[in-house]
């Protein structure tokens, strides 16, 4: 469902209105009796419940969802999709009608470059069978979803390998490895490198910019 900015248009004219003709000066100009003030008075607020009513059905217990409620009250249009998002307390995924309204624009090619990605991969071993392991690389900020930062867009990964009881490496040892766009990589091993320690650092990327390292991941090569 979507409120129509002619319903919009009514609602702010009649609220515009009455209010103005039931002041001191609009009763004696318009000749308004005692019983038509009334009268329009309940008018107005029958109407702006039952406005109330049809806008904002969602609510979570007693509470009625203020999100909502002030974008209409700020006179922007939302779908029942934005609705239910908002009531679910997720992320809100505008139409492009809804951007329009909100006045939201999408960065063209002429925009200015992100910058140095922010933020910190954590690495995790998801999986490990013989001479390869599979890494994903988290999002601390949204640990339960597989996706990057705003402003990233790839993930670099470097590798050092060192024997067994060996100090760890130095940062300038590490090579670096092929970058994914997803946050999944997977590794894998020469069967000399059985036994040894491995040793992965990820990080953000934006074009050819780097962001700060990950902690060390730290794994046995099986």
């Amino acid at each position: 469902m979507t409120v129509s900015f002619k319903l919009l248009r009514f609602h702010f004219f009649i609220n515009s209105l009455i209010p103005y003709v039931l002041t001191p000066a609009g009763i004696i100009r318009y000749g308004i009796t005692p019983t038509q003030a009334t009268a329009l008075a309940n008018l107005l607020a029958d109407w702006n419940a039952k406005f109330a009513t049809y806008i904002n059905p969602l609510t979570t217990g007693t509470i009625a969802v203020d999100a909502i409620t002030t974008c209409y009250v700020d006179g922007y249009p939302l779908t029942q999709s934005i609705r239910t998002q908002v009531k679910a307390n997720t992320t809100i995924v505008l139409t492009s009608q809804e951007k329009a309204v909100f006045n939201f624009k999408k960065a063209g090619s002429s925009s200015t470059p992100a910058g140095v990605p922010k933020g910190i991969p954590s690495l995790a071993c998801i999986g490990q069978a013989s001479q390869s392991i599979e890494l994903l690389a988290i999002n601390p900020a949204l640990p339960f979803k597989q996706a990057k930062p705003d402003g990233v867009d790839a993930i670099g990964f470097t590798l050092a390998i060192v024997k067994p009881g060996s100090l760890a490496p130095a940062r300038s040892t590490y090579v670096d490895q092929e970058s994914e766009t997803s946050t999944k990589s997977e590794m894998l091993f020469a069967s000399a490198s059985v036994g040894d320690i491995a040793y992965i650092i990820s990080f953000y990327l934006n074009g050819t910019l780097q962001g700060k390292d990950s902690l060390p991941l730290i794994i046995t090569i099986v």
